[in-house]
């Protein structure tokens, strides 16, 4: 994203819904923001404008999708207490999952909207007995060694190749919104037979809406760690980070090849 300056009040926005409030992410600056989700997307450009750009949503989200949501959601609540705290009990630590889960389990997108009471009283009941699981291991391997230093915390870094930054031609479209104008990178085919106008304050000051810029961007790897843990002892940070599925046995096969812990141990290291 671009902040505006004296010269130039414009925006460059990238849409993507899980960081529009991330101000990690807004201070990049004229930047392509990569998350990790979007990786598995990359290869169908139609795919990804469609998802990042264009942001267009599924109407229902599956079970698995929307116990896992729920669930990260309010682990991040009982994280931020601990954060806060050092500690949290278990009294305290259960009226903040009746003080939530309601709520949650009805948020928008979360496909337990339309469920049953007893469906509902169902799901209730596997989040209790796992997140009690979880309380158990806390309390066992983690409490006593670790405070927690960081929840749901937005760490950025370039790519790099050879030690020289990753970049990309991209064309821009001028825009304007309730806040001014910004800058976004064109939808599929938005772009074709237009005359491209090279990216400089004073050109995009002056140039009208819906006016095409070409650009070279750098990219930057984004994204959000589950929890920042740091020693007692040593002061060492370490990342935990949660996962919920279906089928563990397969997800525990597939974790050699799944390079999210490393990317995200390389932005913190950045970042620090």
């Amino acid at each position: 994203m671009y902040k505006p300056t004296k010269e130039a009040t414009v925006q460059f926005k990238m849409q993507m819904s899980r960081y529009d409030e991330c101000e990690r992410v807004s201070n990049l600056g004229l930047v392509i923001p990569v998350s990790n989700s979007e990786i598995s997307t990359s290869t169908c450009k139609r795919l990804w404008s469609y998802n990042y750009m264009e942001c267009f949503e599924r109407q229902t989200s599956s079970e698995v999708l929307s116990y896992g949501i729920v669930w990260h959601s309010l682990l991040e609540k009982i994280l931020l207490e601990y954060k806060k705290n050092k500690t949290v009990d278990e009294k305290k630590f259960y009226k903040i999952i009746s003080d939530n889960i309601d709520k949650e389990l009805n948020a928008d997108g979360i496909s337990f909207q339309e469920s049953s009471k007893q469906e509902k009283n169902e799901i209730k009941s596997r989040i209790l007995i796992s997140m009690e699981g979880w309380r158990k291991n806390w309390q066992k391997y983690i409490s006593k060694r670790f405070d927690v230093v960081g929840v749901e915390l937005s760490v950025a870094r370039p790519c790099m190749f050879n030690n020289s930054s990753v970049s990309y031609r991209v064309a821009l479209v001028k825009e304007q919104d309730d806040n001014g104008y910004y800058l976004r990178p064109c939808f599929m085919g938005e772009a074709i037979n237009k005359e491209l106008m090279d990216v400089t304050p004073f050109n995009i000051k002056d140039a009208k809406i819906g006016t095409v810029f070409d650009a070279v961007l750098p990219y930057y790897k984004v994204g959000k760690i589950d929890c920042v843990l740091r020693e007692k002892n040593t002061n060492n940070l370490y990342i935990l980070d949660h996962k919920t599925t279906s089928r563990p046995s397969m997800y525990e096969r597939n974790l050699k090849f799944d390079y999210q812990m490393q990317t995200y141990a390389s932005m913190l290291q950045y970042e620090i």
